[in-house]
């Protein structure tokens, strides 16, 4: 249910999507920045409550009949882009499928993976000469010292 709420100079539409800093639309009373309504004004003042549609583009438009008031222009914002996203949802894309019966019977049979797979490469277990030197020297020097003396540094 979407309502209309006013006051002097605006029109303003209660009960729109909530939509956070996250990018998502939350539909509950919990979001990530406190926020209880789409337009910041519905919370703070104390407006006239005028009637009340069940779609927002209901709303929207009467919202928008001249007549002294003008829409907020947040609140028309978060209703066009609730209107769009609910749009957007309801007008799947339709995605043509594969031939079935007679049809696919006459294409070739799919080869099992292992056929079409690659040999892979032996791996080789070399250890590098560093490595070696490591393991012989590991009792007499430390690391550190190993790669000082590796790259010329004083011990």
């Amino acid at each position: 249910m979407f309502s209309i709420n006013y006051n002097r100079t605006t029109n303003h539409i209660a009960g729109l999507n909530i939509r956070t800093a996250g990018g998502g639309i939350d539909k509950g009373d919990r979001v990530s920045y406190y926020a209880q309504n789409a337009c910041g004004s519905l919370t703070r003042g104390n407006l006239a409550e005028g009637p009340s549609f069940k779609t927002a583009r209901e709303a929207l438009d009467y919202a928008r009949i001249p007549g002294g008031r003008k829409l907020c222009t947040r609140c028309e914002k978060a209703a066009l882009a609730m209107i769009e996203a609910e749009e957007t949802i309801e007008a799947p894309e339709v995605i043509e499928t594969e031939p079935k019966g007679a049809e696919k019977a006459t294409e070739e049979p799919v080869k099992p993976s292992a056929e079409i797979a690659k040999p892979e490469t032996p791996r080789t277990t070399e250890i590098p000469s560093n490595w070696l030197y490591m393991a012989e020297n590991a009792a007499t020097e430390t690391a550190r010292a190993w790669w000082r003396k590796k790259c010329g540094l004083a011990a």
